[in-house]
């Protein structure tokens, strides 16, 4: 996923760190928006509440609600933006 920093889109990656989504390579894009559309796919577990330890729920969502939570469509826009990218396949 990705978060703003000082107006930067920033994906965090595996290891911790982070890179400005326009800084990543059309194969790490590419990439991730297949990871994210196999976890879509396959279920993204979420947890709500945290702030009252009485009060906290799990939950798998899938689909569009799942894409949504990962900020697919960023990395899309990202990916589209590059005029040397023409499909990720799927």
């Amino acid at each position: 996923m990705f978060h703003i920093e000082d107006g930067k889109k920033l994906h965090k990656m595996k290891n911790g760190e982070s890179i400005a989504l326009k800084d990543m390579s059309n194969k790490h894009l590419i990439n991730t928006i297949k990871l994210y559309q196999r976890k879509a796919k396959k279920g993204l577990s979420v947890s709500y509440g945290g702030y009252c330890p009485m009060y906290y729920d799990e939950d798998v969502i899938y689909g569009n609600e799942a894409l949504q939570i990962l900020d697919y469509d960023e990395y899309l826009k990202e990916l589209n933006s590059r005029s040397s990218v023409t499909s990720i396949g799927g």
